[in-house]
């Protein structure tokens, strides 16, 4: 993981995230030393695959008497 300081992150950001993208190393922005956000690889979320598998089956009736 690298680490860069805030203000050279200014300087450097859109370079940084083409950096990120490419390499899917992960970048710590300090500010006086401390660790105060990172940028990480976008990870899209897996695509939901229809219906298929969305309705559960009961074999138990349930019944209430009234």
């Amino acid at each position: 993981m690298r680490m860069i300081a805030a203000g050279r992150f200014k300087d450097v950001c859109l370079k940084t995230l083409d950096d990120v993208a490419r390499t899917r190393v992960p970048v710590v922005i300090t500010k006086r030393g401390r660790p105060v956000a990172s940028v990480v690889p976008f990870t899209p979320p897996p695509e939901a695959g229809g219906l298929s598998g969305s309705i559960v089956a009961r074999s138990e009736e349930h019944t209430s008497e009234l």
